[in-house]
Formats: structure tokens, sequence, C-alpha cells
């Protein structure tokens, strides 16, 4: 499994859902062109959008759709313990990240340290 998949699946994000590919494809894309970490919008949406064939919108909504999930499900299994978005980004997450602010921070976690997931669970 790649890390990408290994985080995705961290979080609990569920392949079923449209957006598990397009954020996987959206990571991926922004750790090889790291100048799209501020160009989500503009660049990243389109590109997966044309290679999808769908609408931007589309991407941006489904991407949206499955942090969402995934923070409402993390907030209701972790009363009394840590949540796994304190965990990975090793700060305390009180807000549900915006689309480009999950990325951006599991691109730079990834870049930072290869092995984050591993010891944690």
């Amino acid at each position: 499994m790649n890390e990408i998949k290994e985080v995705l699946n961290y979080f609990r994000m569920l392949p079923k859902y449209k957006g598990y590919s397009y954020l996987e494809d959206a990571i991926q894309l922004c750790r090889e062109h790291s100048e799209y970490l501020t160009q989500i919008t503009k660049v990243v949406y389109p590109e997966l959008a044309k290679k999808y064939h769908v609408t931007p919108w589309s991407v941006e909504r489904n991407i949206r759709t499955i942090i969402d999930k995934s923070w409402q499900m993390d907030r209701r299994l972790c009363e009394g313990q840590e949540s796994r978005y304190n965990k990975f980004f090793e700060y305390n997450v009180i807000i549900r990240p915006s689309n480009a602010a999950f990325i951006s921070m599991v691109v730079v976690r990834l870049e930072e340290n290869q092995g984050v997931l591993q010891g944690k669970g």
C-alpha cells in the first residue's frame, strides 16, 4: 500500500467515495509539484476534473465530503482519546480543515517524515 493510501486509511476514509481517488491524486500532484499547494482551486481541481471527466466543482465537493465524513467519524470515535487529526498533524486541530489545508498538511507531513504512520494507530 502506498503512503498516501495509508494516510487516507488512517483517517478512516473509504475508497467507496469518489473523493477518495480525487484526494489521493490531489495529494500526489502536490507532492510532485509543490507550487500546486497554492493553486489547488486554479490548477489541481481542473486537472483532476479533466482526468475524471467531471467538473472542477465536483472534484472540490467530493473531496470536501470525504474530509467531512472522516472528520465527523473522528469526532464521534475519539471521545476521551486524542483525535487522529491531532496525532497525525501533531497539534490541536479544532475545526475541520478545508480541502486545501488538509492536502497541504498531508503533503508537508509526508515530506517531513516518511514513516509518520508507523507506531500510530
